[in-house]
C-alpha cells in the first residue's frame, strides 16, 4: 500500500515545501486539491493551463523527489471545465 498525502493542509507554504514534507515524511504520494471546498493553493488548472512552465514546475517538484501525484484532485477540472479537461490530458502525459 502507498501512502500520500493532501497538500490542502499546507495552504500556507509554497508546493515545493509541500512536496520536501512528504518525501522526508516517507510518503510516496501528493495529492493538490484544484479548486472547491479545498481551494486551489498549489494547482490552479485554469491558470495552469496557461502557463507551460508552470506545469512543468508543478511537475518537477513532485518527480524530483520521487513521489506520485494523486489524480483524484483533477476530477472536478475533468467534470465542470473544459479547459480544465485539456489541461488534464496534458497533465498526464
Amino acid at each position: 500500500m502507498k501512502l500520500g498525502i493532501m497538500s490542502a493542509c499546507f495552504s500556507n507554504n509554497a508546493w515545493d515545501n509541500a512536496c520536501q514534507f512528504a518525501k522526508e515524511a516517507g510518503l510516496q504520494a501528493i495529492e493538490s486539491p484544484s479548486g472547491g471546498f479545498d481551494g486551489s493553493y498549489h494547482c490552479n488548472p485554469i491558470k495552469m493551463a496557461e502557463d507551460e512552465d508552470a506545469i512543468k514546475a508543478f511537475n518537477n517538484s513532485a518527480a524530483k523527489r520521487g513521489l506520485e501525484k494523486s489524480v483524484t484532485f483533477l476530477k472536478q477540472c475533468m467534470l465542470f471545465d473544459p479547459a480544465g479537461r485539456q489541461w488534464w490530458d496534458e497533465f498526464m502525459q
